[in-house]
């Protein structure tokens, strides 16, 4: 009679060995499934009317970008304020919504805390979460299109922030 002791072991080693090209096979099957059901290229995006173009202290900010033909599959976006040379990082929480609109709300304060006054282009990036541009650079530079579709499009928006207090 055998005792638990004396059955075969299973190293670690063994079941990485099994494990890890499991694990990337069904990766890239995943991968492949997706980009056969979601196409590379999104529509373009425009802003829906009512945009908040005054960032006054105390008040709410609110603005939809809605997709401008059929979507399919997951979008993303990033945000820059840019004035002339400058362009800093803008990071409110965008609200993917299930037709693909996103939403960004919340008060002038805290999503314009530390901009300076004046004029200001709100350089918003939508696209395909993994095409999505890395840098500020990267984002100005116009996106290669394909019959008015693209991986993913800079939509811009004027604000005018004023002084604070």
């Amino acid at each position: 009679m055998s005792s638990p002791a004396d059955a075969p072991r299973t190293s670690g080693k063994t079941i990485a060995f099994v494990l890890v090209p499991a694990a990337v096979l069904v990766a890239t099957v995943m991968l492949l499934l997706r980009v056969k059901v979601q196409p590379r290229t999104i529509p373009p995006y425009a802003i829906a009317a009512g945009a908040v173009s005054e960032i006054v202290p105390g008040r709410q900010f609110s603005l939809t970008l809605d997709p401008q033909g059929q979507l399919t599959g997951a979008v993303a976006a990033r945000g820059y304020l840019v004035r002339g040379d400058e362009v800093r990082p803008w990071e409110p929480h965008f609200e993917v919504e299930r037709d693909g609109s996103i939403q960004v709300t919340g008060a002038d304060d805290t999503l314009f805390a530390g901009v300076p006054a004046g004029d200001w282009d709100l350089a918003l990036v939508v696209g395909r979460p993994e095409a999505l541009p890395r840098s500020a650079a990267d984002t100005l530079r116009p996106a290669a299109t394909d019959a008015g579709a693209a991986a993913f499009w800079v939509v811009r928006h004027r604000v005018h922030v004023h002084a604070r207090g």
